[in-house]
């Protein structure tokens, strides 16, 4: 999978499928949710609306979609 193609899979296809139109993309007035991967695409850490809610593939923080 190449790294465009993972990008997408965590941020502007989740956003579009389930309509939620202030995610998706890193652009002013949107959220700022993010996502850490490894070089193999696996998830490392995650940050939602400025809190991180995942270290080293573990939740440590539960909301709507965690």
């Amino acid at each position: 999978m190449s790294l465009e193609d993972a990008v997408k899979l965590f941020s502007a296809n989740p956003a579009t499928f389930y309509k939620l139109n202030q995610k998706g993309e890193i652009k002013v007035g949107k959220d700022a949710d993010l996502v850490l991967l490894d070089k193999e695409y696996i998830l490392i850490d995650s940050f939602a609306m400025g809190r991180i809610t995942m270290v080293n593939g573990k939740i440590i923080a539960k909301g709507t979609f965690t």
